[in-house]
């Protein structure tokens, strides 16, 4: 729960945390594997949101770690599941490390969108970028898909991961898909609004994202 608690910290108003704590945060991520490089990666955001113009390699860099460790996760999920064919993991086994796989990778994807939409502010002729964010955003709705049985509680994450692929991807059709499922997933959450003010709030999270405003 640590990873996604920690990445709507970054853009909620009720749960701010100080550079220390951000500070405490990577230090407790640095070295290992590829889901604490995507910890370290995301609690690098809120420096590169301030726009310091020097900072432009550093924003290349942290797209790049981002990228590779989603890649490595998308690995080890693809191994998981060939050895669970072939019957080298016990049934109990392959679910609980798989649903833990299920839940961090849509996490690190869409690290990535937003290391690739910080890029695009400013550096918006970097190769790939579009597609990259675009895989990324499909990506996210077919995990969506796939984490519908464990609602609520399993797949309390999904809808904040499908608002930051929706803001990175210019594909209005993977747009559209992502709209209709984010308006199945917030009947889950009545109180947080109707789908359509979750949708209306994602244009200023968009423009943010992109250092447009």
């Amino acid at each position: 729960m640590r990873g996604p608690v920690a990445f709507e910290a970054l853009w909620s108003d009720h749960n701010i945390f100080s550079d220390d704590d951000w500070h405490d945060f990577a230090r407790n991520y640095e070295g290992g594997g590829p889901d604490r490089r995507v910890m370290l990666c995301m609690s690098r955001v809120p420096v590169f949101l301030r726009r310091d113009p020097t900072l432009v390699h550093d924003i290349t860099a942290t797209y790049q770690t981002a990228q590779l460790a989603s890649i490595q996760l998308a690995d080890l999920s693809d191994q998981l599941q060939g050895r669970f064919t072939r019957g080298e993991v016990d049934s109990k086994v392959f679910f609980r490390i798989n649903f833990a796989l299920e839940r961090l990778y849509p996490l690190a994807l869409s690290v990535v969108v937003v290391m690739g939409c910080l890029l695009t502010g400013v550096n918006p002729l970097y190769p790939g970028l579009q597609e990259e964010m675009r895989r990324c955003a499909v990506e996210n709705y077919a995990i969506a898909q796939r984490l519908n049985q464990f609602r609520p509680l399993g797949s309390s994450a999904v809808p904040l991961c499908l608002s930051i692929c929706w803001a990175g991807t210019d594909d209005m059709e993977v747009k559209q898909q992502i709209e209709r499922v984010m308006t199945e997933y917030m009947k889950d959450y009545p109180a947080a609004g109707s789908a359509q003010s979750l949708l209306d709030s994602l244009r200023p999270l968009e423009n943010k994202l992109k250092l447009r405003c």
